[in-house]
């Protein structure tokens, strides 16, 4: 439970500093932050795989509009 409040506190002190938009990232739940915490997934292990879905989501979005 304190490692899913740290990652939280993290992630909002990386988007404070002007770095990423607010409307740009997924911020999970609370339930899904204690989840993936339970399960084992490391900060750094979820936000790589996170960007690999948004690269992906990104990519397939571009051709569909072109």
């Amino acid at each position: 439970m304190i490692g899913g409040l740290l990652a939280r506190l993290a992630h909002r002190l990386r988007s404070d500093d002007g770095t990423e938009s607010n409307d740009a990232r997924f911020v999970p739940s609370p339930l899904g932050a204690s989840v993936r915490y339970a399960h084992g997934g490391g900060g750094d292990e979820v936000e790589c795989e996170l960007d690999e879905i948004r690269d992906e989501a990104e990519r397939l979005e571009g051709r569909r509009d072109g």
